[in-house]
């Protein structure tokens, strides 16, 4: 996996979801809009609306 970081497209500093989860072996299946954090650990959320990404860390932090 890629060191680089980027920036959202979307800098707007909108709060983290409630829902934003890290992922583990006992997240079930589904669809998910997902990042990964600067520490390569992956966040996500259920893939249920538009412009998720932004959200899913929240604060316009930059993932990878």
């Amino acid at each position: 996996m890629t060191d680089r970081l980027k920036r959202p497209l979307d800098r707007t500093p909108y709060e983290r979801d409630p829902r934003s989860q890290q992922l583990t072996p006992a997240t079930a299946d589904g669809r998910y809009a997902y990042v990964v954090d600067r520490e390569h650990r992956v966040f996500l959320l259920h893939d249920d609306g538009p412009h998720l990404h932004p959200k899913i860390l929240g604060n316009a932090e930059p993932a990878r």
